[in-house]
Protein backbone atom coordinates (compact mmCIF):
# COMPACT_ATOMS: atom_id res chain seq x y z
CA UNK A 1 0.00 0.00 0.00
CA UNK A 2 1.44 3.49 -1.09
CA UNK A 3 2.18 6.43 1.50
CA UNK A 4 -0.74 8.77 0.24
CA UNK A 5 -3.18 5.54 1.04
CA UNK A 6 -1.77 5.05 4.26
CA UNK A 7 -2.05 8.24 5.54
CA UNK A 8 -5.85 8.19 3.66
CA UNK A 9 -6.90 5.73 5.96
CA UNK A 10 -5.83 7.03 8.87
CA UNK A 11 -7.21 10.30 7.89
CA UNK A 12 -10.68 8.63 7.44
CA UNK A 13 -10.51 6.27 10.86
CA UNK A 14 -9.88 9.60 12.64
CA UNK A 15 -12.59 11.46 11.29
CA UNK A 16 -15.17 8.73 12.02
CA UNK A 17 -13.73 9.00 15.74
CA UNK A 18 -14.01 12.64 15.89
CA UNK A 19 -18.01 12.34 14.50
CA UNK A 20 -19.04 10.64 17.35
CA UNK A 21 -18.53 13.08 20.16
CA UNK A 22 -19.65 15.58 17.71
CA UNK A 23 -22.91 13.65 16.77
CA UNK A 24 -23.54 12.78 20.45
CA UNK A 25 -23.75 16.04 21.70
CA UNK A 26 -25.21 17.69 18.15
CA UNK A 27 -28.30 19.42 20.25
CA UNK A 28 -26.50 21.50 22.47
CA UNK A 29 -23.99 23.00 19.60
CA UNK A 30 -24.49 26.56 18.68
CA UNK A 31 -24.81 26.97 15.04
CA UNK A 32 -21.47 27.57 13.73
CA UNK A 33 -20.68 24.37 15.25
CA UNK A 34 -22.81 22.38 13.40
CA UNK A 35 -21.44 23.46 10.25
CA UNK A 36 -18.25 22.06 11.31
CA UNK A 37 -20.16 19.06 12.12
CA UNK A 38 -22.32 19.01 8.69
CA UNK A 39 -18.46 19.92 6.97
CA UNK A 40 -16.85 16.54 9.20
CA UNK A 41 -19.22 14.01 8.39
CA UNK A 42 -19.98 15.39 4.48
CA UNK A 43 -16.19 14.80 4.23
CA UNK A 44 -16.57 11.31 5.63
CA UNK A 45 -18.57 10.69 3.07
CA UNK A 46 -16.69 12.32 0.75
CA UNK A 47 -13.63 10.72 1.35
CA UNK A 48 -15.23 7.08 1.50
CA UNK A 49 -17.49 7.53 -1.13
CA UNK A 50 -14.58 8.04 -3.50
CA UNK A 51 -12.58 5.29 -2.97
CA UNK A 52 -16.22 3.22 -3.08
CA UNK A 53 -16.99 5.25 -6.67
CA UNK A 54 -13.47 4.57 -7.99
CA UNK A 55 -13.75 0.76 -7.44
CA UNK A 56 -17.11 0.28 -8.50
CA UNK A 57 -17.51 2.79 -11.40
CA UNK A 58 -14.12 3.61 -12.46
CA UNK A 59 -13.74 7.75 -12.94
CA UNK A 60 -15.15 9.37 -9.69
CA UNK A 61 -14.30 12.70 -10.83
CA UNK A 62 -17.63 13.80 -10.89
CA UNK A 63 -18.51 13.33 -7.09
CA UNK A 64 -15.56 14.39 -6.05
CA UNK A 65 -16.30 17.69 -8.06
CA UNK A 66 -19.50 18.15 -6.33
CA UNK A 67 -18.75 17.11 -3.09
CA UNK A 68 -15.88 19.65 -3.53
CA UNK A 69 -18.92 22.29 -4.49
CA UNK A 70 -20.79 21.08 -1.14
CA UNK A 71 -18.14 21.04 0.97
CA UNK A 72 -17.98 25.35 -0.03
CA UNK A 73 -21.39 26.10 0.71
CA UNK A 74 -21.10 24.30 4.16
CA UNK A 75 -17.84 26.78 5.29
CA UNK A 76 -19.06 29.59 3.52
CA UNK A 77 -22.24 29.46 6.11
CA UNK A 78 -19.53 28.40 8.80
CA UNK A 79 -17.13 31.60 8.29
CA UNK A 80 -20.81 33.58 7.47
CA UNK A 81 -22.05 33.22 10.76
CA UNK A 82 -18.52 33.40 12.41
CA UNK A 83 -17.52 36.61 10.51
CA UNK A 84 -18.55 39.74 11.87
CA UNK A 85 -19.48 42.62 9.57
CA UNK A 86 -23.06 43.73 8.43
CA UNK A 87 -22.06 43.08 5.11
CA UNK A 88 -20.07 39.61 5.34
CA UNK A 89 -23.49 37.96 4.29
CA UNK A 90 -24.01 39.68 1.34
CA UNK A 91 -20.20 39.31 0.29
CA UNK A 92 -20.27 35.69 0.72
CA UNK A 93 -23.52 34.93 -1.30
CA UNK A 94 -22.19 36.89 -4.05
CA UNK A 95 -19.05 34.71 -4.11
CA UNK A 96 -21.11 31.50 -3.38
CA UNK A 97 -22.51 32.50 -6.60
CA UNK A 98 -19.82 33.09 -9.07
CA UNK A 99 -18.15 29.97 -7.69
CA UNK A 100 -21.18 28.28 -8.46
CA UNK A 101 -20.61 29.89 -12.19
CA UNK A 102 -17.17 29.01 -11.93
CA UNK A 103 -18.19 25.43 -11.12
CA UNK A 104 -20.73 24.81 -14.01
CA UNK A 105 -18.65 26.48 -16.54
CA UNK A 106 -15.95 24.28 -15.73
CA UNK A 107 -17.07 21.23 -15.76
CA UNK A 108 -19.13 21.54 -18.90
CA UNK A 109 -17.13 23.65 -21.32
CA UNK A 110 -13.50 24.04 -19.40
CA UNK A 111 -11.87 20.66 -18.10
CA UNK A 112 -14.74 18.21 -17.80
CA UNK A 113 -16.64 15.95 -15.94
CA UNK A 114 -14.24 13.36 -16.20
CA UNK A 115 -11.39 15.43 -14.56
CA UNK A 116 -10.52 16.99 -11.46
CA UNK A 117 -11.66 20.24 -12.17
CA UNK A 118 -8.30 22.24 -10.91
CA UNK A 119 -10.26 25.62 -11.69
CA UNK A 120 -13.00 25.61 -9.90
CA UNK A 121 -11.39 24.03 -6.50
CA UNK A 122 -8.45 26.71 -6.68
CA UNK A 123 -10.51 29.23 -6.94
CA UNK A 124 -12.61 28.20 -4.20
CA UNK A 125 -9.78 27.04 -2.17
CA UNK A 126 -8.39 30.80 -2.28
CA UNK A 127 -11.63 32.36 -1.32
CA UNK A 128 -11.61 29.79 2.01
CA UNK A 129 -7.77 30.93 2.96
CA UNK A 130 -9.19 34.37 2.65
CA UNK A 131 -11.94 33.93 4.75
CA UNK A 132 -9.81 31.97 6.87
CA UNK A 133 -7.44 35.34 7.33
CA UNK A 134 -10.12 37.43 7.69
CA UNK A 135 -11.31 35.40 10.56
CA UNK A 136 -8.23 34.88 12.42
CA UNK A 137 -7.53 39.17 11.97
CA UNK A 138 -10.81 39.36 13.68
CA UNK A 139 -10.24 37.22 16.54
CA UNK A 140 -6.97 39.28 16.82
CA UNK A 141 -9.22 42.91 17.33
CA UNK A 142 -12.03 40.87 18.71
CA UNK A 143 -12.72 43.81 22.00
CA UNK A 144 -14.71 41.51 23.59
CA UNK A 145 -12.06 39.12 24.02
CA UNK A 146 -9.81 41.49 24.75
CA UNK A 147 -11.70 42.86 27.55
CA UNK A 148 -12.10 39.74 29.27
CA UNK A 149 -9.09 38.69 28.82
CA UNK A 150 -9.83 35.46 26.78
CA UNK A 151 -6.75 34.09 24.83
CA UNK A 152 -8.31 33.28 21.28
CA UNK A 153 -6.41 29.76 21.96
CA UNK A 154 -9.33 28.98 24.45
CA UNK A 155 -12.02 29.79 21.65
CA UNK A 156 -12.97 26.92 19.49
CA UNK A 157 -13.86 28.71 16.18
CA UNK A 158 -10.20 29.60 16.78
CA UNK A 159 -9.23 25.62 16.44
CA UNK A 160 -11.89 25.22 13.45
CA UNK A 161 -10.42 28.18 11.24
CA UNK A 162 -6.99 27.03 12.06
CA UNK A 163 -7.76 23.23 11.13
CA UNK A 164 -9.30 24.61 8.14
CA UNK A 165 -6.29 26.86 7.24
CA UNK A 166 -4.18 23.92 7.59
CA UNK A 167 -5.91 21.97 5.67
CA UNK A 168 -6.47 24.26 2.62
CA UNK A 169 -3.14 25.09 2.60
CA UNK A 170 -1.84 21.94 1.90
CA UNK A 171 -4.88 20.79 -0.53
CA UNK A 172 -4.01 24.06 -2.40
CA UNK A 173 -0.71 22.47 -3.87
CA UNK A 174 -2.83 19.95 -5.44
CA UNK A 175 -5.18 21.24 -6.94
CA UNK A 176 -2.83 23.84 -8.82
CA UNK A 177 -1.10 20.70 -10.17
CA UNK A 178 -3.25 17.41 -10.13
CA UNK A 179 -4.48 18.41 -13.70
CA UNK A 180 -0.70 19.60 -15.08
CA UNK A 181 0.38 16.09 -13.20
CA UNK A 182 -1.81 13.89 -15.25
CA UNK A 183 -0.42 15.59 -18.12
CA UNK A 184 2.69 14.89 -17.67
CA UNK A 185 4.98 12.51 -20.09
CA UNK A 186 7.63 11.27 -17.45
CA UNK A 187 5.52 8.34 -15.74
CA UNK A 188 8.27 8.18 -12.79
CA UNK A 189 8.06 12.46 -12.09
CA UNK A 190 4.57 11.96 -12.13
CA UNK A 191 4.03 9.02 -9.86
CA UNK A 192 6.45 11.31 -7.38
CA UNK A 193 4.83 14.20 -7.62
CA UNK A 194 1.50 12.57 -6.49
CA UNK A 195 2.79 10.59 -3.85
CA UNK A 196 4.12 14.39 -2.23
CA UNK A 197 0.99 16.10 -3.09
CA UNK A 198 -0.95 13.84 -2.04
CA UNK A 199 0.65 12.66 1.32
CA UNK A 200 0.46 16.29 2.04
CA UNK A 201 -2.92 16.98 1.20
CA UNK A 202 -4.14 13.62 3.46
CA UNK A 203 -1.65 14.84 6.15
CA UNK A 204 -3.42 18.30 6.33
CA UNK A 205 -6.66 16.34 6.80
CA UNK A 206 -5.10 14.63 9.86
CA UNK A 207 -3.99 17.82 11.19
CA UNK A 208 -7.52 19.63 10.66
CA UNK A 209 -9.41 16.58 12.06
CA UNK A 210 -7.28 16.65 15.27
CA UNK A 211 -7.50 20.93 15.49
CA UNK A 212 -11.64 20.33 15.28
CA UNK A 213 -11.38 17.91 18.32
CA UNK A 214 -8.94 20.32 19.98
CA UNK A 215 -12.07 23.05 18.58
CA UNK A 216 -14.85 20.87 20.42
CA UNK A 217 -13.01 20.04 23.69
CA UNK A 218 -13.50 23.84 24.07
CA UNK A 219 -16.77 23.78 23.87
CA UNK A 220 -18.73 25.22 26.77
CA UNK A 221 -21.24 22.90 27.84
CA UNK A 222 -24.58 24.62 28.56
CA UNK A 223 -25.92 24.88 32.45
CA UNK A 224 -28.68 22.48 33.14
Amino acid sequence: MSIPFIIFYIMLGIEFLVLIPFTLRFKSLARNEKWIYYYLLVSFIFAGGSLIWSKVWGNNMIFVNTMTLLQFYILSMFYATVIKGLNIRKVVRMLTLIISIVFVADIMFVEGHKAFNSIFTSIRTLVLLVYGVIFFLQLQKDEELIENAVFINTVPNFWFNAGLFVYLCCSFILTLSYNLLQRTDDPAVRTMAKTLTMSLNYAGGVIEIIFFYIGFLKIKRPNK
